[in-house]
């Protein structure tokens, strides 16, 4: 697999030119919600070689930072895993005087299809952690569905155990949060991502009061730009989608991922062949394609499926069949030569652990700010490291808080 050797990091979401605002009655601009502790814009662009999200205009993707073997995403350029640099110790101890969780809500111009559904709104929560000296850190929550829950859970049941405490102690926080809501039975889902947003915040705070951007806080950098892919083609007639990722690659987009699990009533995985076929004829061998399928198929569809694709030199399958079909996966994994991605739906460390364990997967997809945050993200980074496997960051319809935070732990 030849592309594996090629530096790839991560995964951007929807970055469709739609801003960001409240939700709720008054549907009021806010400021733009991409500050994950960098001590310049200038220095950001530097490091970082990539689109801005939520840009106020330019087309309807992002480019999403991949990982590519051999090159891992929070590794050194050697693939060991950077340690994290001594935290230093400050003259007075801070306290977390509060934490606030807003939601927001973004339009694109037109609804989004893809095989789970179609979205004409998307939203996120942002959670604040303030200081008892004024310091304050930014995190987000994913909250694609029901926003108040994530809300909810951040103001009732997490906010309360981190009051007064001293944000510098942010992994036994973290182990702390997740302890009082796996006691009745939550460690996935909403809880997850609630946890996530606290957790970003709590290290992007902890950066800023040294005066380090995240990345360097974290340990440094070990590349000086994160090559990202276009997220995604999406399902549309399929001349069209075949245009449009030749459009993206003659404006030199060198990786594109694509949409398939077309639904029966429109030729079902047969249509996915031929998109995949056009995708590939009108981009040419040298742009690397991925596809997601969003769960969309049963094993066999998949194994079917899977086989056909093998012959466009995919970078990768991603989510094939439903998140919690391990055995699924396994057997996937053994009957097809195109490397499988997944990972973006699981939460916490756990999932990823029985991902890896099962041998499933070729690539794991972490969402920052769903699986718990820049806590359990370097955890799995140090989990992938032990098996040799490759991470790439997924940070699909998410804002900038999300972005930028997966692109300092990619850096």
């Amino acid at each position: 697999m030849p592309w594996l050797n090629k530096p790839f990091v991560m995964n951007c979401g929807y970055s469709g030119g739609v801003p960001l605002r409240r939700s709720g009655p008054k549907q009021q601009r806010t400021r733009s919600f991409c500050a994950i502790s960098m001590r310049s814009r200038r220095h950001s662009r530097r490091l970082i070689e990539t689109t801005s999200t939520f840009p106020d205009h330019g087309d309807s993707h992002s480019r999403r930072p991949l990982n590519r073997r051999g090159s891992t995403a929070g590794s050194t350029r050697y693939g060991c895993p950077r340690s994290a640099s001594p935290l230093p110790r400050i003259p007075v101890p801070m306290k977390i005087a509060s934490v606030t969780c807003t939601r927001l809500a973004a339009t694109p111009p037109r609804p989004v299809q893809f095989s789970i559904g179609t979205f004409s709104t998307f939203y996120a929560a942002v959670v604040e952690v303030r200081t008892d000296d004024g310091l304050v850190g930014v995190g987000e929550c994913i909250a694609r569905r029901a926003p108040e829950v994530v809300t909810t859970i951040v103001d009732r049941l997490l906010a309360p155990l981190l009051i007064g405490r001293d944000p510098w102690d942010v992994e036994g926080l973290w182990d702390e949060m997740l302890a009082l809501l796996r006691r009745w039975g939550h460690s996935r889902g909403f809880v997850l991502e609630a946890m996530s947003g606290i957790d970003i915040a709590l290290w992007d705070l902890l950066a800023r009061s040294v005066g380090k951007p995240l990345y360097k806080f974290l340990g440094g950098a070990g590349r000086d730009r994160v090559r990202c892919y276009v997220s995604k083609v999406y399902f549309d007639e399929i001349p069209r989608m075949a245009e449009e990722a030749r459009r993206l690659a003659s404006q030199g987009d060198t990786a594109v991922k694509v949409q398939v699990g077309w639904p029966e009533a429109r030729g079902g995985h047969r249509a996915d062949v031929r998109t995949v076929r056009a995708v590939r004829e009108a981009v040419g061998p040298d742009v690397e394609v991925m596809v997601d399928a969003n769960g969309a198929y049963d094993v066999g569809t998949a194994v079917r499926v899977g086989r056909q694709l093998e012959e466009f030199n995919l970078a990768w399958l991603e989510e094939p069949v439903p998140a919690d079909d391990l055995d699924g996966y396994a057997h996937l994994h053994r009957s097809v030569r195109v490397p499988l991605a997944a990972g973006e739906t699981e939460f916490g460390l756990y999932g990823f652990r029985d991902l890896i364990a099962r041998g499933c997967v070729d690539i794991l997809q972490p969402e920052v700010a769903r699986i718990g945050g820049v806590t359990a993200t370097r955890r799995l980074w140090a989990l992938a490291h032990a098996h040799n496997l490759p991470v790439a960051p997924h940070t699909g319809f998410s804002g900038g808080v999300a972005h930028l935070a997966s692109l300092h732990l990619a850096a």
